[in-house]
């Protein structure tokens, strides 16, 4: 499990982040604090006080993931990180 928090998160840039997480990584959120999983990924989220808190899990790294390019959970971080970052 690894965790990133991001901060200065406006509302408005909290929608934006919401709309590229679901056209981006398929990642449904409808709520300001919960839990989804894609792909075996589970990615939970905690947004208030213009923080917004993301945890990434892997329980168990198969071959899709691999042929995607990921060897850890560091590295599903990191490429949503980008995502999030990129809406500032």
């Amino acid at each position: 499990m690894v965790s990133k928090q991001f901060q200065d998160v406006s509302p408005d840039r909290w929608v934006d982040i919401k709309q590229v997480m679901h056209s981006e990584a398929h990642i449904e959120i409808d709520a300001d604090e919960g839990t989804s999983e894609s792909h075996g990924i589970e990615f939970s989220w905690h947004y208030g006080q213009n923080v917004l808190t993301v945890t990434i899990t892997v329980p168990h790294f198969g071959w899709v993931l691999k042929m995607a390019g990921f060897h850890c959970e560091e590295d599903i971080l990191g490429a949503l990180a980008k995502k999030i970052e990129a809406t500032a």
